[in-house]
């Protein structure tokens, strides 16, 4: 994770300005604040460590900035200075100067973009694991994904869960698909702490870094499996812990520029999505919902911020014998093979809201058309004296459950 004056020195740097450091870069990301340098030398770390530290980050975020190691503080700061505004983008932008600027950069055409994060939710047993890995597996390639073009680079899979089970999975897809050949995806064998300061984030940076100077390729996708696995016991429902977990993501995203990918699991109600406090979702730019336990499953793009919505894929987990145990019984796992994805499972509304607001949509449809606006649904929100705070919940939720889909305007009913 750092890249400053002399590698041997910040290895060998203090927890305190470490932690002080992670604090600062994540400051430094969202605002670029001109104080940074000072605030690090208060905390302990030297002059030299702050000094490396604030040129690798602004070197790295700040577009344009040719900083080097050797600059003295004063010039940082004043280069820092002098490019805040365009850099944080509070310069006003006259539409007649404005420019075409060039398309997100994607490791997955239209799906997932370079240096951005997802989330890849659903229940247990659904093959939210061998879908991620099947998918990481051919980003390390460089060959399509589903007849989209891929960005070669190096994959990573935490494997917080198991590393056995993941790593049959893997041998498995390399004897079967791959017929042996290597690849350049890696597996982590164990849990990684995002949530606390000082954890793992840097460990698991320095990781990346050598792995990327072993085999010559840029990180282009991680994937943490799982997220809950990743909070290290603190509380998915505190805005306060999921925050800390997303900025240790963003500090991989920045620093590296590759995909970041977070397995997680839905709550009780799987109409509701992805479980835990709601910063998640709006921190990710894709989601994608995995369903199904038998038969051909789906993988269904919920969310998008730079690309369309509402993709689905299917596929089928083809079971595979790698070998036999020491009893003689064999040793069997899956791979993925692609599918079409099954037309839309209808789930039945849950709870009060949902089926009210489903009772209402029916009548107002009956009488106007199927097409609901935005302010129409706030209206029969009201009309149904619904807690506002519960409008966009119940919303999402009839949308997962196949009763409306998102339409130019506001919503449809499907009948």
């Amino acid at each position: 994770m750092i890249a400053a004056h002399d590698e041997s020195r910040n290895l060998s740097a203090s927890t305190a300005a470490l932690d002080i450091y992670e604090e600062a870069a994540v400051e430094l990301i969202r605002r670029f604040p001109g104080d940074v340098l000072s605030d690090l030398e208060r905390a302990g770390a030297s002059r030299d460590l702050a000094q490396g530290l604030l040129a690798h980050f602004a070197r790295s975020v700040v577009k344009g900035l040719h900083i080097t190691d050797d600059m003295s503080p004063d010039r940082i700061i004043g280069a820092l200075r002098r490019d805040k505004d365009s850099a944080t983008g509070t310069q006003l932008h006259w539409i007649g100067s404005l420019e075409m600027r060039r398309a997100v950069r994607e490791i997955v055409k239209g799906l997932l973009g370079a240096g951005a994060l997802s989330v890849v939710y659903g229940e247990s047993n659904t093959g939210k694991t061998f879908f991620a890995l099947d998918l990481a597996a051919h980003v390390a390639q460089g060959i399509p994904w589903r007849g989209r073009r891929t960005q070669a680079g190096l994959a990573i899979y935490i494997a917080g869960e198991g590393f056995r089970s993941v790593a049959q999975r893997a041998i498995a897809y390399r004897d079967h698909k791959l017929q042996g050949k290597a690849i350049p995806l890696a597996i982590y064998p164990d849990a990684v702490n995002l949530l606390e300061q000082g954890a793992d984030t840097l460990h698991l940076m320095h990781l990346i870094r050598d792995a990327e100077s072993s085999t010559g390729l840029k990180l282009a996708l991680l994937v943490v499996d799982t997220l809950a696995r990743a909070m290290h016991g603190g509380d998915e429902n505190s805005g306060e812990d999921m925050g800390a977990v997303v900025r240790h993501a963003d500090l991989i995203r920045v620093q590296t520029g590759a995909h970041v990918m977070f397995i997680h699991h839905c709550g009780k109600d799987a109409a509701r999505g992805a479980r835990g406090h709601s910063s998640l979702r709006a921190a990710c730019d894709t989601e994608i919902e995995v369903s199904g336990k038998e038969g051909t499953r789906t993988a269904k793009v919920t969310k998008q911020r730079d690309f369309a919505c509402g993709d689905a894929f299917g596929f089928d987990l083809e079971a595979v014998t790698l070998g036999t145990d020491d009893d003689g019984d064999a040793i069997r796992t899956c791979i993925v093979r692609d599918a079409e994805a099954p037309g839309p499972i209808r789930r039945e509304p849950s709870g009060r809201n949902q089926q009210v607001m489903l009772g209402a949509v029916r009548q107002y449809v009956a009488e106007h058309g199927d097409l609901i606006s935005t302010p129409t649904w706030h209206d029969l929100c009201r009309a149904q004296k619904m807690s506002k705070s519960r409008w966009s919940e119940t919303r999402e939720a009839l949308v997962k459950a196949g009763w409306l889909t998102e339409a130019m305007g506001g919503l449809r009913y499907a009948p």
